[in-house]
């Protein structure tokens, strides 16, 4: 555990793109995730888009070592559907800090990129775009495990 930690849900944000646009009307694709095998979240929608679903997960569902999940469901009515974990963050309540003559937040929120490099020319081409300018094909590629989530990241821009 985080040793500034306060009880209270932890938020976590996952960001995602869809990565095709049906003709048809309606959502291109349907999601769940989960978090430590428990249905936290599920969502549909269009296009090809940036998408971030958030959702809160209570103290008692969380362990000194978590899982979560992204499930790409296929019941959003069309026969194929394409969905990529651009990342996700998890913000976590703690305590306040005093340094000196100030107060300073402790850092609450971990983000963490995850690249997929199973994209067609063109999109890879925007895809890496999009991540140079928000300056996330830099830095190190390595793990990150200091407050029980694990992931691993691989940066190809």
């Amino acid at each position: 555990m985080l040793p500034n930690r306060l009880p209270g849900a932890v938020t976590i944000d996952v960001d995602l793109f869809g990565g095709l646009d049906h003709p048809e009307s309606g959502d291109d694709h349907s999601v769940e995730i989960l978090v430590n095998g428990t249905l936290r979240a599920a969502q549909t929608f269009d296009g090809i888009r940036p998408e971030t679903i958030s959702f809160s997960v209570p103290d008692g569902g969380l362990r000194s070592s978590n899982t979560l999940t992204l499930r790409v469901m296929r019941n959003a009515g069309h026969p194929s559907t394409v969905v990529y974990l651009d990342g996700f963050s998890v913000a976590i309540p703690q305590r306040r800090r005093s340094m000196a003559e100030s107060v300073a937040m402790a850092r609450s929120v971990r983000p963490f990129p995850t690249w997929l490099p199973k994209l067609g020319s063109r999109q890879r081409k925007a895809f890496r775009s999009r991540a140079a300018q928000k300056g996330l094909c830099s830095g190190p590629m390595g793990s990150m495990a200091s407050d029980g989530w694990s992931a691993r990241a691989e940066r190809r821009c």
